[in-house]
């Protein structure tokens, strides 16, 4: 940053794509912490989620099977 012609410092400019990026960024931290405290743990939530579709599945595959 240099001195403004009044004698302040003069701002810098962020361009749209450097902005963009940015928030990219940041989002991509806060969506890789959100999977990482549903990754966690024993019974974690992902695992019962899993668990959950597994069980479903299993169900409509049965059935399915029967005549």
């Amino acid at each position: 940053m240099g001195r403004a012609p009044d004698g302040g410092f003069a701002m810098r400019r962020t361009s749209a794509g450097s902005a963009l990026g940015q928030s990219t960024a940041e989002y991509l931290v806060i969506v890789s912490l959100v999977a990482l405290a549903l990754a966690i743990g024993p019974n974690s939530a992902l695992e019962q989620l899993f668990g959950a579709i597994a069980q479903r599945y299993a169900a409509l595959t049965y059935a399915i099977s029967r005549p």
